[in-house]
């Protein structure tokens, strides 16, 4: 993740569509990703855990829309997740198959 001119390794996970409904959840600001998100061709979108909103975005209510690198490409912000929520050391989620084109 580059934010401000400095890079920083973030844990995060790839993702289906479905994995956080599968799992009985949603986010707390923002939606949920979408089919349309988990095609190659789509625009990078992340959903942020609720640590690292609060520590890379100080908890900004107004996160939703925002950008920054990540992996090199630019990622669009549209979900926080439940303080509540933790999945292993993930400190974001994108949408495998954007990443991971199959065939």
């Amino acid at each position: 993740m580059v934010r401000g001119g400095s890079a920083e390794r973030i844990d995060g996970g790839h993702v289906t569509e479905n994995f956080f409904s599968l799992l009985r959840v949603a986010p707390k600001l923002g939606r949920d990703f979408t089919a349309a998100d988990n095609r190659p061709e789509a625009e990078r979108v992340t959903i942020l855990s609720h640590a690292m909103w609060e520590s890379e975005f100080s908890g900004d209510p107004n996160v939703v829309g925002r950008t920054f690198r990540l992996n090199g490409r630019l990622a669009t912000v549209i979900g926080v997740m439940p303080s509540e929520f933790q999945f292993t050391r993930d400190r974001l989620w994108i949408p495998m198959f954007n990443e991971y084109p199959v065939g």
